[in-house]
């Protein structure tokens, strides 16, 4: 968002002041941006880091007492992750002095394995956004809340030199508030006598100090609130507040179900599986209300010539439904090849599938910028079907998957649809712009693979700062080899999944026949999830502040004011940016200035 917002508001203009013919037009930055949202899904905590730490990770840290060596890397395929051990070694305390550089030879074979399949699996994730565009933009007219600084930052930029965004005053206030609040954040980390103004204010303590609240403001959220109905708004934080009641009631009474929580899920193992059970329905629900549309889609993938009705997309529904196909039949079978048996194969795919389009569903109507869900692939597929069914490979297939179908707070799902979102808004059909989306997928994989290996064979992985997912997917893994899986843990997560699932089939009902009823159901399926629980006091404030002006000042005063929350969003993330260079200038480390969630 930085280099986009200086790429429209400083060197766009300057390029139509100087030399007119090399500045991008408004459809231009659309692609621009398109390919920088989907690329930026990849590295990181988005796959490429995850990947690389949990290939190493097994050999490295393999000791007597854990016995990884015995019981753990016999369970890898060998062309998933290099065996050598100074290979692994290095990776994590960096390259000796005349090594030779980075062992490409001992990644050739991983590295080709893993490109192939990420690759297919964001292809999948594509090819689905294209399909379910027309129902998402044109019939339902989803908000698309994060596409709103961006159109707002091209919006008149092929009529005007500035776009009239960077010439708001009202914008440039609400820009300020933030950015003068994280400013101080970086001024502290060198200067320790400068106070550092702070947003994360002492959490609260309820149920006998059995759940935690945090309270926390961040203006990106305030400000994409800001785009939502007031009905969404409020259902997102109300359902959190209910789902943490529900969490506080089960600590109380003491309510307890055989098993413990797994990482990255909700609260508590019931709010968890609840969670899957909501997002179950609403993929259930949206492919019942789009069924007419697939079934076009179906249609024109069997027929040799299309009925025309493909024409807004960037590709026609024909290519899409085969590549959609082909891209799942190559993931199903390179599934089967880590070792994970055919049944747990379809139930983690489909849980896969759930949980991404469901993330996708909610980020396209919801607003957080970022969110997550309350269970993820892995712990349903186990609790679905238990571990004798799944094997010791299949386990061990589960635990590399945490690369990829773990950490969902940033997905190419996601991006690809709020990409096609702007693209829709400007009449950019052509195919061109699906290979743009391709060259920005394999860029990313490329560039982000080389940046990661580069940086931990020349500084050692221990010496950079860790991500949590590689520890968090073999400590699944070993924890279910150890302790098996049976029916008495799979009956009560049943249980509410079910229970979640008909609750929001309830919601569902509900929004589409009862005029006067208050809640909306988006916010049911991540209502548990840990990221809302960093999120819901700024969607509180951001809900509160646009019901005070539309009561005060009526719909015109929403228009009127919504530059200020423009202004919020790009503060609170050119905040963080600005740093992100100097540190880079100055070459410091360890200046860390939030802009989501710490």
């Amino acid at each position: 968002m930085m280099l986009f917002f200086v790429l429209t508001g400083a060197v766009n203009p300057f390029c139509k002041w100087v030399c007119p013919r090399l500045a991008l037009s408004s459809r231009d930055l659309v692609v621009v941006y398109v390919m920088m949202i989907v690329a930026s899904a990849i590295p990181t905590w988005g796959l490429v880091t995850n990947l690389f730490h949990i290939l190493t990770r097994p050999i490295y840290y393999a000791t007597p007492e854990n016995n990884w060596v015995d019981t753990l890397l016999p369970l890898l395929p060998s062309w998933l992750a290099p065996r050598e051990p100074a290979v692994a070694r290095f990776f994590y305390e960096g390259l000796p002095a005349g090594a030779g550089g980075i062992p490409w030879r001992a990644w050739f074979v991983p590295m080709l394995a893993w490109g192939t399949f990420m690759i297919a699996v964001f292809l999948w994730m594509v090819a689905t956004m294209i399909i379910f565009r027309r129902p998402w933009v044109e019939r339902e007219r989803l908000t698309y809340p994060l596409t709103q600084l961006p159109l707002e930052m091209i919006r008149g930029s092929d009529d005007h030199m500035v776009p009239p965004l960077f010439r708001s005053g009202l914008m440039w206030a609400g820009f300020c508030l933030p950015f003068i609040i994280q400013f101080t954040r970086g001024l502290h980390h060198y200067y320790f006598f400068l106070p550092e103004l702070t947003t994360l204010f002492d959490p609260v303590y309820l149920f006998r100090n059995s759940v935690r609240m945090i309270v926390f403001v961040n203006f990106s959220i305030i400000g994409l609130s800001y785009f939502l109905s007031l009905q969404v708004s409020f259902s997102v934080w109300f359902f959190h507040l209910l789902a943490r009641t529900q969490t506080g009631v089960f600590n109380l009474i003491g309510y307890e179900i055989k098993g413990h929580n797994e990482s990255l899920t909700g609260s508590s193992v019931a709010l968890s599986h609840q969670g899957m059970g909501a997002m179950l329905a609403l993929v259930g629900a949206m492919l019942w209300t789009s069924r007419d549309h697939l079934r076009r889609v179906v249609t024109a993938a069997t027929r040799r010539e299309g009925d025309g009705d493909d024409a807004d997309e960037i590709l026609s529904y024909r290519a899409t439904a085969w590549l959609w196909l082909g891209c799942l039949i190559y993931i199903a079978g390179w599934l089967l090849a880590t070792g994970l048996p055919p049944l747990a194969m379809v139930v983690f795919l489909v849980g896969s599938f759930v949980i991404f389009l469901a993330i996708a569903r909610v980020i396209a109507q919801g607003g957080v910028g970022f969110t997550s869900s309350t269970m993820l692939p892995q712990p349903f597929t186990v609790y679905t079907l238990g571990t004798d069914l799944i094997g010791w490979k299949g386990l061990a297939s589960t635990g590399l998957s945490y690369s990829w179908a773990a950490e969902m707070r940033t997905t190419v799902m996601a991006s690809s649809a709020n990409g096609l979102k702007l693209i829709s808004g400007h009449s950019l059909r052509s195919h061109r712009v699906f290979w743009a989306i391709v060259l920005a997928i394999v860029t990313g994989l490329v560039v982000a693979s080389w940046t990661t290996l580069h940086l931990n064979y020349t500084y050692g992985g221990i010496n950079l700062r860790q991500f949590g997912v590689p520890t968090i997917a073999w400590r699944f893994v070993e924890d279910k080899l150890l302790n098996p899986i049976g029916w008495e843990h799979i009956k009560p997560r049943l249980l509410f999944t079910a229970i979640g699932a008909t609750a929001m089939a309830g919601l569902v009902w509900l929004q589409h026949h009862v005029l006067w009823w208050p809640l909306h159901f988006i916010g049911l399926p991540v209502a548990d999830s840990w990221v809302m629980g960093w999120a819901w006091f700024s969607v509180l404030i951001g809900w509160l502040l646009k019901a005070m002006i539309l009561r005060f000042g009526g719909v015109n005063a929403i228009a009127t004011y919504r530059p200020i929350f423009v202004g919020f969003i790009a503060g609170q993330l050119m905040g963080g940016a600005v740093w992100m260079v100097i540190d880079i200038l100055l070459g410091e480390t360890g200046n860390r200035v939030y802009i989501g969630v710490p």
